[in-house]
């Protein structure tokens, strides 16, 4: 969609992704139809049977739960001050205590 959209030709694109072996253009049409004019469940579906990877929720599908009852327990009082790293605190401390861990290393990476 990004080469289209940016003026490229409908075969320079299939070339293209076809020399770097990715999909044909014509399977990037389909998935693109199926995103853009129907539901954004079934474009997630892709039917063939792999499974690209685990997500961390998917090994901790309680932790998600809790995470989100948290958020909406914060966000529901009267004078909010929730914030993300207020999120990731408790996601990191849940973790731990989950799978019975020691933090030896009390501080967050910054990323800048």
């Amino acid at each position: 969609m990004s080469l289209r959209h940016l003026g490229h030709t409908w075969r320079d694109v299939d070339s293209f992704l076809t020399s770097i072996g990715g999909t044909t253009m014509k399977t990037c049409h389909k998935w693109t139809n199926i995103l853009v004019n129907e539901d954004f469940d079934e474009f997630k579906i892709d039917d063939r049977g792999w499974v690209w990877g685990v997500s961390f929720w998917d090994c901790y599908s309680d932790l998600e739960l809790e995470a989100k009852q948290f958020v909406y327990q914060e966000c529901s009082k009267t004078e909010a001050t929730f914030t993300a790293e207020t999120l990731a605190r408790f996601i990191d401390q849940r973790f731990y205590e989950l799978n019975n861990l020691k933090k030896i290393d009390q501080q967050f990476s910054k990323i800048n």
